[in-house]
């Protein structure tokens, strides 16, 4: 029985691989990747421009009627021809016949601001864009939202070990959940996905601790006292 969000669930895992594959290709020369700096501080990278114009270009092969809310816009493309030219030359590695202007207003798909009334996918292209820059962890983000609900969520984590106690293990993971339908892992290497849950470990003691990656964005000390005092005996 087919179903329900089969082929979403499909295309945002294709995607994912085909947007990582790009991103994994930029990071390999990181040192002579071409960068920006946006107004709000943030690096972005050929791997952004060109992530998001693969998604882009994927979800509106599948769903030409569906809006996309995404991070990049075009113009800074438009006004350097040399970023233009690596990020257009990027994309064209993984999707054949496809021209400057094609890329360009792919890109620019991602121009639509979200509503609770409306279906529409969003799009990180490259959520950790400074971890990218380290040769870190980063993921490609991508989410399906109806009715102001996220139904369909895929990332696509190429430097995330499979095997989270052994960071030997193969790297490359993709994420995958979808509403009343379960999460699940999966390999790049492989389509045989298995079922991931939130753990049922209660006492915080006994629970693992995760942050983020990025320090200014951690805040143990804070959440470790919120733990304490939630589990205290006398709260």
């Amino acid at each position: 029985m087919k179903m329900r969000y089969e082929l979403e669930r499909a295309v945002a895992i294709r995607a994912a691989i085909k947007a990582t594959a790009l991103c994994r290709d930029v990071q390999a020369g990181i040192k002579s990747a071409r960068r920006i700096t946006k107004a709000d501080s943030s690096p972005v990278t050929v791997a952004d421009f060109g992530s998001q114009a693969i998604v882009n270009l994927e979800i509106k092969k599948a769903f030409p009627a569906d809006r996309i809310m995404a991070e990049e816009d075009s113009s800074p493309l438009r006004s350097s021809e040399r970023l233009k030219f690596e990020v257009v030359s990027r994309v064209c590695r993984f999707i054949q016949d496809i021209s400057e202007d094609e890329v360009l207003t792919a890109i620019d798909y991602g121009k639509f601001t979200g509503g609770s009334g409306r279906r529409y996918w969003a799009v990180d292209p490259i959520d950790g864009t400074k971890g990218f820059l380290r040769g870190e962890q980063y993921a490609v983000a991508i989410g399906l939202i109806e009715k102001g609900k996220v139904v369909v969520g895929v990332l696509g984590c190429p430097n995330l070990a499979l095997d989270f106690m052994d960071e030997s293990s193969e790297k490359g993971s993709l994420l995958v959940a979808v509403q009343d339908q379960g999460a699940y892992m999966r390999a790049y290497s492989s389509e045989k996905e298995r079922e991931i849950s939130v753990s049922r470990v209660m006492d915080p003691a006994k629970a693992r601790f995760i942050e983020s990656y990025e320090s200014a964005r951690s805040e143990e000390r804070r959440v470790g006292n919120e733990c304490r005092s939630r589990w205290s005996p006398y709260h």
